[in-house]
């Protein structure tokens, strides 16, 4: 479906209705764990095909990881009910959009006076509201990141909405809601810009993204500047939602993506993002993902946009990429034992590796099985990895040596 062309919105939902994408996550940890599957603020740079040979970015590409989120999210919340009514879905997304962005939406009827269909509108709002989102000649990591956050942010409300079936009471609050997750996150940027007690000019500007591409009434913007300017304690910031694991996860990552902004992690910062994930009530395991997921958003930015200025030695990230996801695997050894003994022709390729040379089929045959079985435990459902960065060799390179040979030996 090419999102440009009219008509686009009704063939999106009707595939992802007809799809099975929701069975596998009916186990999950956290009651909003699916949204960081199907939308994480982290994912969309790395969400390319490896065989791509440009990454794409602009409204049309998010107007599909959009509905591909919300469509999922409805079908999780409407499990009971009927996950798989075109027209009612559709109705739930339009008036979820016409709510929380009154200003978006078209007239019922056409300046003929002809009445316009639920799709029909539904698809001009949505359109709205993909160009809605920030413009820039060049786009690096931390306008990506501000996108994948505003799609995210849609998704976060539009679940709640959802599960609650709301009415114009609910949608007013979650317009309040929307504005005051909005001014946490502009928090939680001066917080951590000030953790070292420097404000870096990556991190001014990432603050500078947030508050320029946002709706926020003006006094809300100037209380803002003031915690950039004088800095804000952790104790100072409240979670709108403290039950959501989704929006904790979120503020942490942006802390991090913050004091990734100009330069690597000091000792200073690294205290900080520890100390925040604490008050946040995030599990060490939460930290690591959340340090992984930034640093692989960086590093498939970087491979994507040659190398484009992001602050830091790309041979120092790598690095502790690589230490940090072999590390994560083998705290997880029995379940990554399991999973890929399960592919039994992922097995016989590894069998094959350890005595001669894969041609290259073989290799990528490797490398996409290899990403999509760690995707798939369940501590990394909420992790999308750089797989434009993690080759073959890489992989080969990290999979700890344990973990390799008991698959082997099986």
């Amino acid at each position: 479906m090419d999102p440009s062309k009219k008509g686009w919105l009704k063939k999106a939902i009707t595939h992802h209705l007809s799809l099975n994408t929701t069975s596998y996550l009916e186990n999950y940890r956290y009651p909003d764990e699916p949204i960081y599957h199907f939308i994480p603020p982290t994912g969309l740079v790395s969400d390319v095909a490896v065989a791509a040979s440009r990454p794409v970015y602009g409204p049309g590409r998010f107007k599909l990881h959009l509905i591909r989120g919300i469509v999922n999210i409805y079908k999780l919340s409407q499990a009971q009910k009927d996950p798989y009514n075109l027209e009612r879905c559709t109705r739930c997304i339009y008036t979820f959009y016409k709510g929380i962005f009154p200003g978006l939406a078209t007239a019922g009827r056409s300046w003929l006076g002809r009445s316009r269909s639920l799709w029909s509108l539904c698809e001009s709002i949505i359109n709205k509201r993909m160009a809605s989102l920030i413009k820039v000649e060049k786009y690096d990591v931390a306008a990506a990141f501000f996108d994948n956050a505003q799609l995210f942010m849609d998704t976060y409300l539009f679940r709640l909405y959802c599960t609650a079936e709301g009415d114009e009471m609910l949608l007013e609050y979650l317009r309040n809601q929307r504005d005051e997750i909005t001014l946490t996150t502009l928090k939680v940027i001066a917080a951590a810009s000030h953790a070292n007690d420097l404000v870096a000019p990556g991190e001014q500007a990432l603050f500078e993204l947030f508050i320029k591409n946002n709706r926020l009434p003006e006094e809300k913007k100037r209380v803002a500047r003031e915690y950039l300017v004088h800095g804000i304690g952790i104790q100072k910031i409240e979670v709108e939602d403290p039950g959501s694991w989704a929006l904790r996860k979120f503020l942490l990552e942006l802390a991090i993506l913050t004091t990734w902004s100009d330069k690597a992690y000091d000792h200073l910062e690294l205290s900080f993002i520890n100390d925040f994930g604490d008050m946040l009530g995030l599990t060490g395991m939460d930290k690591d993902l959340s340090m992984l997921a930034v640093e692989g958003f960086f590093l498939n930015a970087w491979d994507e946009q040659n190398g484009m200025a992001i602050g830091v030695k790309e041979a120092a990230l790598r690095e502790t990429f690589m230490k940090r996801l072999s590390q994560l695997l083998l705290a997880h050894e029995d379940e990554m034992i399991h999973k890929i003994t399960q592919n039994h022709h992922l097995v016989e390729l590894l069998s094959r590796a350890s005595v001669s040379e894969l041609d290259q089929d073989e290799k990528d045959s490797v490398h996409l099985s290899l990403v999509r079985e760690i995707e798939s435990l369940p501590a990394f459902r909420a992790t999308k990895l750089p797989g434009r960065f993690l080759t073959y060799q890489r992989l080969s390179s990290i999979l700890p040596k344990k973990i390799a040979q008991r698959i082997l030996s099986q």
